[in-house]
């Protein structure tokens, strides 16, 4: 479950290189799943692989739309791994030498990426003394942003674009886009990786899991925009 849904359906076109899902389509995401039947040699009913299938409680998939997910006897299936953005980059940029810090809406937040995360300094931007502590700190050699927390400003009237963009100029800044999509290749590599930095506790992770089928789907995505949510935010349309 990802806020980005809402701008796939109010803001994309053919011409973009992201999915518009339109009215009547299935809406697009990836799903751990179980093979009832298969034609491709390389599964088996009863394989767990992690499928490109949409929202659907039974779906047809092309074989270059799933990977298998080899599992231990008893392991705890999940697809969060996959999609887990924050977590990873204090254990990656310590490798690097990097140090990282985090910006939050809580203080609750700000806690939680600071002693559970490992981030370095967490920032609290509704903090009335934001600005003057963002200042304090080093200067920046990177920043990464999600641009789906804007999804819920998006229709607002009048609302406003980047500003301070001379700040390019003088300050040699970089601007590029990109989707997770874009980085399709190395998902296996990101995964082999964040496990082994999960099973040696270098990370943690949280998900809010909605139970009761893909009728709760809706109410999920919801809570992305409210606030009702802690960590990954996933849908158990059947129990595995």
């Amino acid at each position: 479950m990802d806020a980005h849904l809402r701008f796939t359906h109010t803001h994309m076109t053919r011409a973009t290189t992201c999915h518009r899902s339109l009215g009547g389509e299935k809406i697009r995401g990836v799903a751990v799943s179980r093979i009832l039947a298969s034609r491709n040699t390389g599964v088996k009913p009863g394989d767990l692989v992690n499928a490109m299938c949409g929202w659907t409680e039974v779906a047809i998939v092309d074989a270059k739309l799933f990977e298998t997910m080899p599992l231990p006897s008893g392991a705890r299936v999940t697809n969060a791994i996959s999609r887990a953005l924050r977590a990873p980059l204090p254990a990656k940029s310590r490798n690097s030498g990097a140090r990282v810090g985090s910006i939050a809406g809580s203080g609750q937040n700000c806690a939680r990426l600071h002693d559970e995360l490992c981030f370095e300094a967490a920032l609290n931007y509704k903090s009335e003394s934001f600005a003057k502590d963002f200042r304090t700190r080093r200067r920046i050699s990177s920043m990464f942003t999600l641009t789906t927390g804007y999804n819920a400003k998006w229709r607002e009237v009048g609302s406003r674009g980047i500003r301070n963009l001379f700040q390019l100029t003088s300050q040699r800044i970089r601007m590029e886009g990109f989707t997770v999509f874009d980085l399709a290749a190395e998902f296996a590599e990101a995964r082999r990786e964040i496990g082994r930095w999960l099973a040696e506790g270098k990370i943690k992770r949280k998900e809010t899991v909605a139970k009761g089928g893909q009728q709760e789907a809706e109410k999920a995505i919801t809570n992305l925009f409210e606030g009702g949510s802690v960590g990954k935010s996933l849908v158990e349309v059947k129990a595995l």
